[in-house]
């Protein structure tokens, strides 16, 4: 008899699924792709200021750097159309996101807002990482591929690029 594979969706890497499903009942093959787990000197900046911020002893959950740079993209879009409506937003995403550019990042709003104001060009490397934007309009990045093992979530493939 062949065995089916699952694959689950980045949402489901959460605790509280395998605790739905039973630790113990993640016997057949399985796989599911996440964001990749930030790192650098940018993420490191932003958890920093996050748990100063919210008193977290513990890295920031999931998404949360996307959602920040998600957040910071869109604010500095609307500083470069000089426009909250969304087509405005939209065509400016990519000039902001992708080079060339001023190089700024989480936490440098100020300088960032300044060289919108002065007419320069700025590329926002965020706290999750770069976020170019591709053709479709994706930021390209990498992801993790991770399955249950032993009751937990195990990361089994790191940083696979698109």
């Amino acid at each position: 008899s062949q065995q089916t594979t699952w694959f689950f969706t980045d949402a489901t890497e959460d605790p509280s699924f395998v605790k739905a499903i039973g630790a113990g009942n993640f016997t057949f093959p399985h796989a599911g792709p996440g964001s990749a787990a930030p790192s650098g000197p940018a993420y490191a900046s932003y958890a920093a200021a996050f748990n100063a911020k919210y008193g977290h002893a513990a890295a920031p959950g999931t998404f949360s750097a996307n959602v920040y740079d998600a957040t910071y993209l869109a604010a500095l879009a609307i500083a470069q159309a000089g426009s909250a409506q969304g087509p405005a937003i939209a065509g400016a995403l990519r000039e902001v996101a992708d080079p060339p550019g001023m190089v700024v990042g989480p936490g440098q709003w100020a300088a960032a807002l300044g060289a919108i104001k002065a007419g320069m060009a700025v590329d926002y490397n965020g706290a999750s990482g770069d976020v170019d934007i591709d053709g479709s309009g994706d930021v390209v990045a990498p992801y993790d591929i991770w399955k249950v093992e032993s009751g937990k979530i195990t990361v089994v493939e790191m940083s696979v690029s698109p």
